[in-house]
């Protein structure tokens, strides 16, 4: 870590060109999510989370094999 370096962040992520997720797990816990349907993009909000530690994000599409 560096002077300055925050120790946690956020982010946002947006999945372009797909159908809208039927759900969202963040580190296996049901998460929020908006689709836009006009542009077709999934976009998953992820909390402030420590900068060492693993995120795990799962997206499911309904009707993906």
């Amino acid at each position: 870590m560096y002077e300055g370096q925050l120790s946690k962040r956020s982010y946002e992520i947006q999945l372009a060109a797909t159908q809208k997720a039927s759900k969202v797990l963040v580190n296996g816990q049901k998460a929020k999510f908006t689709y836009n349907s006009e542009n077709r993009i999934n976009e998953i909000p992820i909390s402030d989370k420590d900068i060492r530690s693993l995120t795990t994000v799962v997206i499911i599409l309904s009707g993906v094999n």
